[in-house]
């Protein structure tokens, strides 16, 4: 029988990170941000990585700067997100929400 570390059993998180094309270190954009992190895509201007947060059973369009910065809700509530597509302007995202 193997023990476990107590940590393992904590809550864990999936993160957004860019790593160099070139190598190197990845760049953890979410290292601060507390819940589970999905579905990255750039903004169309590349300045901004769009995700989808999980949170307490619901899910939530989030934003942080490509270079780094504070993570912004672009929607929040309680939502079951499935996907989003950012619009090529960056003016408009569609989401994909479930139909009841």
């Amino acid at each position: 029988m193997t023990q476990l570390e107590p940590k393992l059993l904590e809550y864990s998180t999936k993160h957004v990170a860019l790593s160099p094309a070139t190598g190197g270190a990845a760049k953890v954009l979410t290292k601060s941000f507390d819940r589970m992190a999905s579905a990255p895509r750039f903004s169309p201007d590349g300045k901004f990585i769009y995700f989808i947060a999980d949170d307490d059973g619901t899910q939530n369009l989030c934003k942080v700067p490509a270079s780094g910065g504070e993570v912004t809700r672009v929607i929040g509530g309680r939502l079951v997100l499935y996907s989003y597509t950012v619009a090529k302007n960056g003016a408009r995202v569609d989401l994909s929400l479930p139909v009841s």
